[in-house]
């Protein structure tokens, strides 16, 4: 009924694309609540401070170690795909993928390392 070798990378590039488009969901979503307060905050006449503006506009960065997390996701996923590439389907090319999350999580490690520490 179903061509298992067709069915599988199928539903894995599915699962990318919800995944994405939940993140890409989830961040609208905030953006959105953040406008309709200010929209509320402006209809009720109160006074927009000068933080409360630069707060909204400023990217929110609290987590000074995301560069690192995210490093370590990345080299965690490239250390799964390798192994279930080499031991799971017994695939030299499907363990090569590896390379490429296991590139960014260096890219991101070093990028946490050579950032400047802001206080």
């Amino acid at each position: 009924m179903f061509n298992v070798e067709v069915f599988i990378p199928v539903v894995l590039f599915i699962c990318i694309a919800v995944i994405l488009w939940r993140i890409v969901n989830y961040y609208t979503e905030i953006k959105n609540a953040q406008q309709v307060t200010v929209q509320k905050l402006i209809d009720s006449g109160q006074e927009l401070s000068a933080e409360l503006i630069a707060s909204i506009s400023k990217p929110n960065s609290n987590d000074k170690n995301r560069d690192l997390s995210r490093g370590i996701i990345a080299i965690s996923i490239a250390i799964a795909i390798f192994f279930y590439g080499k031991f799971a389907v017994q695939s030299v090319e499907f363990s090569w993928l590896s390379i490429f999350p296991l590139m960014l999580g260096i890219a991101c490690i070093i990028i946490h390392k050579v950032q400047p520490k802001t206080e």
